[in-house]
C-alpha cells in the first residue's frame, strides 16, 4: 500500500512540475552601519532571502504565479492570477501607491533619506493582502488593501523615454496620505523628485525630496536629501557610491544625516 502512495505521490509531482516552471533566486548583504544615536553605535548587518516562483498558463490563456519568500525571520508569499484584463494577486503584494517611490537612498540598505517622504504613507504601517494591476502603452493602474481593515491605496503611473510619472493615494480610516513621484533618466544621469501630503489625526504634513544618481562607468554616485516636514529634526542629506563587483556583487556606501542622526553604511550585497 505504500509503496502504491509512493508511486502516485511522485506522478503527481512529476505532472506538477512538467506543467509549471520553477525558478530559485534570492539576495544577500553583509555589512557595517553607524548611528550616533544608537545605544551601539556600530554594529553589522546581514541577511539572505530565497525566493521560489513558480509560474504557468491555463488552457485558456490565463497566466499564473505563486512565489514564497524566506528569510532569516519570515517567510511571505504570493499568487497571482493575470489575463487581458490585468492581474490579481494576493497574499502581501507591494502597495498600489509605491508607484509613487521614487527617491534614491544611499548606503548597502539606505540610511533612511527616502522614508522621511516614502515612510509617511499609510501602506506602509500594515502591508495590503490583495491587489489588482494593469498596464497598456505606458500606463499603469493599480488597486491594493486589506480585506481585514479600512486601508485601501490607489496608483496611477506613465513611463515614456526615461520619464516615469507616479501618483498614490492610500487612505486608512480617516488618515490618507498624497504621493507624487517623478524621476527621468538620460544617458548617465538620474533625477527623482517626491512630493507627499499626509493628513493624520486632523494634521496635515508636507514632505518633499529629492535625488541624483550619477553613473560615472566604473560606479554611481548618488546624493539625496529630504524634508518631512516635521516641526523638529526633519531635514535629511546623504551622498554615497556603489559599483558592481561582478557575479551578482555589489559594494555601496554612504553616510549622511537623518533628522537628528548621523549615519553611514559600507557593505556588500549579493544577488542570484
Amino acid at each position: 500500500m505504500k509503496k502504491v502512495l509512493f508511486a502516485s505521490t511522485a506522478l503527481v509531482m512529476s505532472a506538477g512540475f512538467a506543467a509549471a516552471e520553477v525558478t530559485v533566486s534570492g539576495d544577500a548583504r553583509m555589512g557595517l552601519v553607524y548611528d550616533d544615536t544608537a545605544v551601539n553605535k556600530i554594529t553589522n548587518s546581514s541577511r539572505v532571502r530565497i525566493a521560489f516562483t513558480a509560474s504557468g498558463e491555463t488552457d485558456g490563456g490565463l497566466t499564473w504565479g505563486a512565489t514564497v519568500r524566506n528569510s532569516q525571520t519570515a517567510a511571505v508569499g504570493d499568487v497571482s492570477l493575470g489575463g487581458a484584463f490585468g492581474t490579481i494577486k494576493m497574499g502581501s503584494p507591494t502597495g498600489a501607491d509605491s508607484v509613487a517611490n521614487v527617491l534614491a537612498d544611499v548606503g548597502y540598505t539606505g540610511i533612511g533619506i527616502d522614508n522621511q517622504v516614502e515612510g509617511n504613507s499609510a501602506s506602509s504601517i500594515g502591508g495590503h493582502n490583495v491587489s489588482y494591476s494593469t498596464s497598456v502603452s505606458g500606463f499603469s493602474f493599480g488597486i491594493s488593501g486589506d480585506m481585514n481593515n479600512s486601508d485601501v491605496a490607489v496608483g496611477i503611473g506613465y513611463s515614456m523615454d526615461g520619464m516615469s510619472i507616479g501618483l498614490g493615494y492610500d487612505a486608512q480610516g480617516n488618515d490618507s496620505t498624497m504621493t507624487l513621484g517623478v524621476s527621468y533618466a538620460m544617458d548617465a544621469v538620474t533625477v527623482a523628485a517626491m512630493y507627499s501630503q499626509d493628513e493624520v489625526a486632523g494634521v496635515t504634513t508636507n514632505a518633499y525630496g529629492i535625488s541624483m544618481a550619477y553613473d560615472t562607468g566604473s560606479g554611481t554616485v548618488t546624493v539625496a536629501m529630504s524634508d518631512s516636514g516635521a516641526a523638529v529634526d526633519s531635514q535629511a542629506f546623504g551622498i554615497g557610491y556603489s559599483m558592481g563587483l561582478g557575479g551578482g556583487a555589489t559594494l555601496a556606501v554612504g553616510a549622511g544625516k537623518v533628522g537628528a542622526a548621523t549615519r553611514a553604511q559600507a557593505g556588500i550585497s549579493f544577488s542570484f
